[in-house]
């Protein structure tokens, strides 16, 4: 059996309908649209059919994330939901469930432009795509990176029908819901919401976990603050995506303010009960994850919070995978990485199976870095040397 706390407990709203979890490929996915509505789904033939795969020991094909980084000998988002304390134990032997942890997308919007997201994730980039239209061609047909173009599917900002009926039928007996987006403290949705449990007289807050995936840039938005409405629930648990630190994360994540994280992270570190800093790792942050890890570590020991850290890695595009650089390249960052446990993982999958027989990443740095009016040279002096070696 291959156990997942997602699939028996997980609601996902994806590009096109729901999902059990956020990296879930709704492939072979027709009855679960975006027609419908959460407490219709969860229980359906879709989710029913993921759950019976799991147990027959099948990786269903929308898990294609897990199954390559468990063929990798790395840990997966199935194997690290075992380990979730938000979500409590699943009865793996029952196909019907009810909703323990619903992650709500209350928005596309976000103040950065990171060099691994797309406009699926991101109305920003659209704008972009349009002031670039060259670019914006390379991109998507040479590199199959639909970065700056305009998405087929957007992400799903729940209607106000959805909420009502989360409301209604969900978040009565949910046990934690996780706010992404875009970036959740970017709308005023997502303080709404937190407003309207804390006044429903059906829904205990108390019992209730808030999880946030945050790029932390800002801790209020036209009036609303946070640090009014934690108080109000069981824990608050914050993911700080984290995708390079120095000047590294300001080029990476284009807008963005490292010092300025820095110092929310210190400032709303009372009202958290937990943070993980996650490094979505891709060839950029590949060469430098000695410094990722060494400054990440300083700011955990910063604050008083309990605080993990973590590398996750970037597939899709497959020019950016860590596993697609050049043979020698990988050779050399093997052998200039310290090992510990935030870059063990990242070790094992420098030596997986390519996904692609093309070496293109430097022709990505450039054309990004043309994009966004930015040299390496001056923020990034290693993948500088990486691309005019």
């Amino acid at each position: 059996m291959l156990k997942c706390k997602y699939a028996w407990g997980h609601l996902d709203f994806k590009k096109g309908g729901y999902a059990p979890c956020f990296r879930f490929k709704r492939h072979d996915f027709v009855e679960s649209g975006s027609d419908k509505l959460p407490s219709e789904v969860i229980n359906n033939s879709d989710f029913v059919k993921v759950r019976q795969q799991l147990r027959n020991g099948v990786f269903p094909n929308g898990c294609i994330d897990c199954k390559l980084q468990e063929e990798a000998g790395v840990s997966s988002y199935r194997t690290r939901s075992l380990d979730i304390e938000h979500i409590s134990e699943p009865d793996y032997d029952s196909d019907n469930i009810y909703i323990k942890d619903l992650q709500i997308k209350a928005t596309r919007a976000c103040n950065y432009q990171c060099r691994h997201c797309d406009t699926s994730s991101n109305s920003r980039f659209e704008l972009t795509g349009r002031q670039f239209p060259e670019i914006e061609t390379t991109l998507r047909n040479d590199f199959r990176f639909p970065h700056i173009s305009t998405p087929e599917v957007k992400i799903p900002v729940p209607t106000t029908e959805v909420i009502d009926d989360l409301f209604k039928n969900v978040i009565p007996r949910v046990e934690a819901i996780e706010f992404s987006g875009g970036e959740p403290f970017y709308t005023r949705d997502m303080y709404k919401h937190l407003h309207r449990m804390i006044d429903d007289p059906n829904i205990d807050t108390k019992k209730i976990q808030l999880i946030y995936n945050t790029n932390m840039s800002i801790l209020e938005y036209k009036g609303y603050s946070v640090k009014d409405l934690w108080p109000h629930f069981k824990s608050i648990n914050v993911t700080v995506s984290m995708d390079g630190t120095g000047d590294l994360f300001n080029y990476f994540r284009t807008g963005g303010d490292y010092q300025t994280v820095i110092n929310n992270i210190k400032e709303i570190a009372p009202y958290v009960t937990k943070f993980l800093f996650v490094c979505t790792t891709s060839s950029y942050q590949a060469f430098y994850m000695n410094e990722i890890y060494k400054d990440l570590c300083d700011i955990r020991d910063s604050i008083d919070t309990p605080a993990n850290i973590r590398a996750t890695f970037v597939h899709w595009p497959q020019v950016m995978d860590i596993v697609n650089l050049e043979e020698d390249v990988k050779l050399h960052l093997l052998a200039n990485t310290d090992e510990n446990d935030f870059t063990k993982e990242f070790l094992k999958r420098l030596t997986g199976r390519r996904t692609i027989d093309t070496y293109k990443f430097k022709e990505l740095v450039k054309l990004q870095d043309e994009l966004y009016d930015v040299s390496a040279k001056e923020m990034a002096p290693k993948i500088w040397d990486y691309v005019n070696a």
